[in-house]
C-alpha cells in the first residue's frame, strides 16, 4: 500500500503517522525536508552561499520578538556555511523602520513583502509605498498567522 500525497505534508503531520503505524509507503515532498526548505531565509542563506543571485532582501521583526531570523535553523543545517553572519539577511525591527533607514539601506519602492515560512503564495503583497509597508507588517503580526517575521525583497 501506498499513499501518493498531492499537497504538502508538515512535520508531524498526521499522515506521516498513520503511514508509520500502518507501513503505508508514502510518495510526496518528505515533511522534514519540508521543515527545513519552508523557512525563506534559511533557503536563501542556501542559495548565496552558491552564489546565485538573489533580490536584495531584509527582515522586519515584531516588537515582540526576542528571536533570530535564523533560530529556527538548526546549526548543524548551516554548519559548513562559513560567511553565515555575511550572508543573513538585515534585520529591523517594526518600530525602528523609518524612511530614513530604508534610504540608508537602498531600498526602493515597489516592493515584495512576504512571510518567512508559509508556501502558494499566502499572505504575499505588492507593496507600493512605506505606509503600505508599514500597514502591511502591523496586519501580519497583528494575526500571528505567519509568526514574527517578513522578509521584505526588492521587485
Amino acid at each position: 500500500e501506498v499513499l501518493w500525497a498531492n499537497t504538502v505534508l508538515f512535520k508531524n503531520h498526521p499522515v506521516e503517522k498513520i503511514c508509520k503505524e500502518h507501513n503505508i509507503g508514502f510518495i510526496g515532498q518528505l515533511p522534514d525536508d519540508v521543515q527545513t526548505y519552508d523557512d525563506k531565509c534559511f533557503t536563501n542563506l542556501l542559495l548565496k552561499k552558491y552564489n546565485l543571485s538573489l533580490p536584495l532582501s531584509f527582515i522586519i521583526q515584531s516588537s515582540t520578538s526576542t528571536s533570530s531570523t535564523t533560530s529556527s535553523i538548526t546549526s548543524s543545517s548551516l554548519s559548513d556555511i562559513s560567511n553565515l553572519e555575511e550572508l543573513s539577511p538585515t534585520t529591523i525591527s517594526i518600530n525602528s523602520l523609518d524612511q530614513t533607514w530604508l534610504k540608508s539601506h537602498h531600498v526602493s519602492f515597489p516592493v515584495v513583502a512576504k512571510p518567512i515560512r508559509g508556501r502558494g503564495s499566502q499572505g504575499v503583497e505588492k507593496i507600493s509605498t512605506y505606509d503600505e509597508l508599514v500597514d502591511y507588517a502591523h496586519r501580519m503580526f497583528q494575526t500571528g498567522d505567519y509568526g514574527n517575521a517578513l522578509m521584505v525583497e526588492e521587485r
